[in-house]
């Protein structure tokens, strides 16, 4: 919320880590939004699981290392009939400045018994996973057709069945997005800011910690208020009359999905927010297998940038292990996988630190842990330590979201 900075930026270095990328002295700025649904073992999930109305929001980004590059977000609705076919509409926000409203869609899609989906729409074919509560979902897209590259990002989540109030929002929330501004033209840029939002009773504030994409940072404090628009919230920030940002409020009132209003066409994002737990944590917490969605920025200022779309198991064995098994689809339309490992250590207040050991140098990265465990999301707000500055690499928070 802040727009001097264009607040509203989800990112992190930590899978350009996690994924063996390349950060060297010359300072790669990489920025990405990635989010995981807990696995469930037992299994046991149908077409059944999707069903009823879902709000979505889509960033996408086609032919991202060639002159040729285009941008585009889109929100609206989807409704899963329960038995393998969908329909929705929505609004979509492009690069060059225009939108088109599309007032109808429609397609199929297949559950498996854990959890994993395929969501089918024309040709294009998206790789998702639903949540253990079944109240959200996260799906993405890499591929290649007669128009060029496209890779993507989606979440989707299932609103409440009574009406908002102001209380409801109550509490401490943390915030992550990704943005892009002027995608299309020679002074493209991106911020990605971590903000802790706090609300209560129609009024807002937060710090943040921004990092945009030529490698600055900044901390600052904002402000404001919000309202109800019937399942959606509006956030406006002091002393600006228009909309900042709204977002749909999840089923169970403990996730949020963001959007951006027309009036800044130019700035295509990402936004989730998660309310914070109160418990006692301990490595036990941060146990077992998150399907894994990530989209991964780097250089977009300069002729080497790149993108990656991201999917992978990670495990966590609930004692300070883990390991990471991914597949990446890149914007040069190439595509790889592999496995790498690390420590973790939980403190009691949900903050943690993780260690990759299977990458030299061993990188220690910094993030919380949610009050279920049911979603994680990694995400950077651009603050730099004395030790990763010694390592020209910018700070890289970890960020474990509640679903």
């Amino acid at each position: 919320m802040i727009r001097k900075l264009t607040l509203i930026s989800l990112a992190c270095m930590i899978f350009g880590i996690l994924m063996g990328l390349t950060i060297d002295a010359s300072g790669e700025v990489t920025m990405s939004i990635a989010i995981g649904v807990k696995k469930d073992p037992a299994g046991g999930f149908t077409n059944a699981e999707l069903i009823g109305r879902y709000w979505f929001r889509r960033l996408g980004i086609h032919n991202f290392e060639t002159n040729y590059r285009e941008a585009q977000t889109c929100y609206g609705y989807i409704d899963f009939n329960g038995t393998g076919s969908w329909a929705g509409g929505g609004t979509c926000f492009d690069s060059d400045g225009t939108s088109e409203a599309i007032p109808s869609f429609n397609g199929t899609y297949s559950v498996n018994t854990n959890g994993s989906f395929t969501f089918i729409f024309n040709e294009e074919i998206d790789t998702g996973h639903i949540s253990l509560d079944r109240n959200f979902a996260i799906l993405s897209d890499g591929f290649v057709d007669s128009h060029g590259i496209h890779q993507g990002i989606v979440t989707a989540l299932r609103i409440s069945d009574s009406p908002l109030s102001l209380s409801d929002l109550n509490g401490t929330w943390r915030f992550r997005d990704l943005e892009l501004r002027d995608f299309e033209n020679t002074n493209v840029n991106a911020t990605t800011c971590s903000l802790l939002l706090v609300c209560k009773n129609g009024n807002w504030n937060g710090s943040a910690e921004c990092l945009n994409s030529d490698g600055s940072t900044a901390t600052p404090s904002v402000s404001g208020t919000y309202v109800i628009k019937g399942n959606a919230v509006d956030f406006y920030e002091t002393g600006y009359t228009e909309v900042l940002v709204s977002a749909y409020l999840s089923k169970d009132k403990n996730l949020f999905i963001f959007t951006r209003g027309s009036s800044l066409e130019n700035e295509l994002f990402k936004g989730i927010a998660i309310k914070e737990g109160a418990k006692t944590y301990s490595n036990a917490d941060l146990s077992g297998a998150y399907f894994m969605h990530m989209m991964n920025i780097s250089d977009i200022e300069t002729s080497d940038r790149g993108a990656e779309i991201i999917r992978g198991t990670l495990s966590s064995d609930g004692e300070g292990n883990w390991t990471l098994t991914r597949q990446n689809f890149e914007s040069d339309g190439t595509s790889a996988s592999g496995t790498i490992s690390g420590k973790y250590s939980v403190k009691s207040d949900g903050s943690y630190g993780v260690t990759v050991t299977s990458e030299t140098p061993n990188s220690t990265l910094i993030g919380y842990i949610s009050g279920n465990n049911n979603i994680i999301a990694f995400g950077s707000g651009g603050k730099v330590s004395d030790e990763v500055k010694s390592k020209s690499m910018p700070w890289i928070p970890l960020l474990l979201l509640n679903d």
